[in-house]
């Protein structure tokens, strides 16, 4: 359910007001209210509380403190979102502005330029790292082959590299030949394992032929590695040793630097973190004094919070002064769309849909807590489209692994956690339709293909085969059927929001939209279904045609005069929105004869390894539509079709004023 609220008005004399703005800055769960509207327009005979002389200078000082102090915390610890613990006092909290900004200064004069030096030694050799690690698989192919062939120097061998590409390996032979005719036998081309395409090859050849191998190779325009600069007139051997070391080098430096950094962080943490808190806990404090009002010898703050919280919030101004005083106001209707919403945490798998209600927005406050809804609706829809045992086993198991694998991520947390009961869902609309990963068991697994669907009735059997042509037309008035269904219960709750928001109108529209969907559903019934009407008889059925007529005229009264033209509009969205819901039956069998296609070719059309291979590529493939495409169409038909009949917008969010680290969402 939305968290219920209190509006309330702290009064007390100015004299007590720093203590009671540390009282409810302690205290950490009200949203204050800005007061400066109601006094310009005149509702209020107060004026907007008075900032002192220099305050501006104060917050753009402050404010420039807290961004270098930001800066230096994500230079040190890698994030700027580090915080006190929440048992831990801050002294800071009570410096003076004064006191706050000069301290600012101080630490961060020390520390700025110690993580500034830090970061740009550690970027420095981290730029060389990255020039470097261009040569790392050449040398991890040419450093053992260039030690075997040349070893000590005494030897009187020198060596380079060329880089050949693959498309011309051909040109490797010749090589070596050429270049043994105008120098020694003892001249070697080695080639190395590719890499990267590119085919590293080793000439090692006597020093004194070094000018006849470089004008040869000049001439044949042949490719040679590029050292760097401080290299290109190093002897290879000792090039390739030198390059090694840099690399080995440069690690072991970025780790002296990081362990520098860590412990400049550590020793630091609570002076820096406790001025970056204070900082913004200050800041966010003479924001706060800006919707404040006052007379001339007392202040004026209103705001709002948690219900169960209103007992806690009095004890604390009270612990003030006694002259402090805490009103509570009541919230009417009117100013339901002023009052910050916050719906309360649900238990275990219930918040990740907590948390896809944002994809849709806030709810007004007043309205029914949509969660439970949205936990059953996109489930069900999801299900109903996918329909397939396999495809939910799998979707299941993916979702296991993943919360397992990764339990701290909250994406992952949440997505896994909507997706879940959905392929919980998908298992058991696969039963109803006798899928499993397609037509694979009713078709090809021996012990399972011989049971048969039981025919209710010529248009629906158990299990339903949804891709039979002739159960077709009655998967299209299942899917119907599910949007009737949701947006009749979206007016529903509609009727009870409207209630609870005191919109009598409203009440009519929805009520005369549910009543013209009734009527339509008696029609039907009454056309389409000639036992019904053969069974009450002619009478009965004359009585229950009229009564059909008359419903639909109540209805289309009721809705016209609770919405004007926008209830003709809204009743024809309601049709429409029913119809949308064709998109289960459209979608679904998309991915089933996409699952069945696969299996035929598997073992009708292809029954070797290689239809096997495009098979299975096919149910991959099919499977990763299923994570998304289905995933859109539930949700587009939640929030659009089913919530577009009852849920309205809040303009916000419970944002309580609490010191920094140390906000508590309800």
């Amino acid at each position: 359910m939305l968290l219920e609220m209190s509006k309330i008005r702290i009064i007390g004399l100015k004299a007590v007001f720093p203590q009671t703005l540390d009282a409810l800055y302690s205290f950490g769960k009200i949203q204050f209210d800005d007061l400066a509207p109601a006094i310009e327009a005149g509702e209020l005979p107060l004026k907007s509380m008075a900032q002192p002389e220099g305050r501006e200078e104060e917050i753009a000082e402050m404010t420039a403190a807290q961004q270098r102090s930001e800066v230096v915390c994500q230079g040190l610890y890698g994030d700027e979102e580090q915080h006190l613990p929440a048992d831990q006092d801050n002294p800071l909290f009570t410096a003076e502005p004064a006191d706050l900004i000069t301290q600012s200064q101080v630490t961060l004069d020390r520390l700025e330029p110690q993580v500034k030096d830090l970061a740009a030694q550690r970027q420095a050799l981290e730029d060389q790292q990255a020039e470097l690690e261009k040569y790392k698989p050449v040398i991890a192919q040419i450093a053992p082959i260039i030690e075997h062939n040349i070893g000590d120097s005494d030897k009187g061998l020198d060596a380079l590299v060329l880089l050949i590409e693959k498309r011309n390996e051909a040109l490797i032979k010749t090589f070596e030949p050429a270049l043994q005719e105008i120098s020694s036998t003892r001249t070697k081309v080695i080639d190395a394992e590719l890499a990267n395409d590119v085919i590293p090859l080793v000439v090692v050849f006597d020093k004194k032929y070094s000018s006849d191998i470089w004008a040869y190779l000049k001439d044949t325009h042949a490719n040679q590695m590029k050292l760097p600069e401080d290299l290109e007139d190093v002897p290879l051997p000792e090039a390739i040793k030198h390059l090694q070391g840099q690399i080995e080098a440069a690690d072991e430096k970025i780790a002296e630097i990081n362990d520098t950094i860590k412990t400049l962080g550590a020793d630091s943490f609570d002076e820096l973190v406790g001025l970056k808190d204070a900082l913004h806990d200050r800041l966010q404090e003479f924001e706060a004094t800006k919707l404040f009002a006052e007379t001339e010898y007392t202040f004026v703050v209103e705001g709002y919070v948690p219900k169960s919280e209103l007992p806690a919030l009095i004890s604390a101004v009270g612990e003030v002064s006694p002259d402090v005083m805490v009103d509570e106001e009541p919230i009417t209707p009117a100013i339901y769309p002023e009052v910050p919403v916050e719906i309360e945490k649900k238990k275990g798998r219930m918040n990740a849909f907590r948390a896809a209600i944002g994809l849709w927005g806030t709810p007004q406050y007043g309205q029914l807590d949509p969660t439970t809804i949205l936990a059953i609706s996109f489930p069900f829809i999801f299900g109903m489209i996918v329909g397939d045992a396999g495809y939910g086993l799998l979707m299941v198991i993916f979702c296991l692994v993943l919360r397992k694998k990764m339990p701290d991520s909250i994406g992952v947390q949440n997505i896994t956690g909507v997706l879940f009961p959905a392929g919980i869902m998908t298992m058991i609309f696969g039963c109803f339709y006798f899928e499993f990963f397609g037509n694979l068991a009713h078709e090809y697994i021996p012990f399972i293909k011989n049971i048969h669907p039981i025919e209710i009735t010529s248009w629906f059997t158990l299990p339903f085969l949804r891709t039979e042509t002739n159960l077709m037309n009655t998967l299209l008035f299942l899917a119907i059927g599910v949007g009737v269904l949701e947006v009749a219960i979206g007016l529903v709750i509609g009727i009870i929001n409207s209630k609870k928001g005191g919109h009598t109108k409203h009440i009519f529209e929805k009520a005369g939209i549910l009543m013209i969907i009734f009527a339509a559903l008696l029609m039907v019934v009454s056309m389409m279904m000639p036992a019904v009407t053969a069974a009450l008889g002619a009478t009965g059925a004359a009585i229950f045609k009229y009564a059909a007529y008359v419903i639909l005229a109540f209805g289309l009264i009721s809705a016209l005069f609770g919405g004007g033209i926008m209830g003709a509009i809204e009743t024809l969205e309601a049709v429409t929105h029913s119809a949308s819901y064709i998109r289960i039956m459209a979608v679904g069998l998309v991915g089933a004869l996409l699952a069945d296609a696969a299996n035929d070719l598997m073992f009708k059309t292809m029954p070797n390894i290689g239809g096997l291979a495009i098979g299975l590529i096919l149910h991959i493939l099919n499977f990763a539509i299923i994570l998304f495409s289905p995933s859109i169409h539930a949700l587009r038909l939640t929030f659009l079709e089913f919530f577009g009949n009852f849920f309205e917008r809040g303009s916000r969010q419970y944002k309580p004023f609490a010191r920094a680290g140390k906000e508590e969402r309800l």
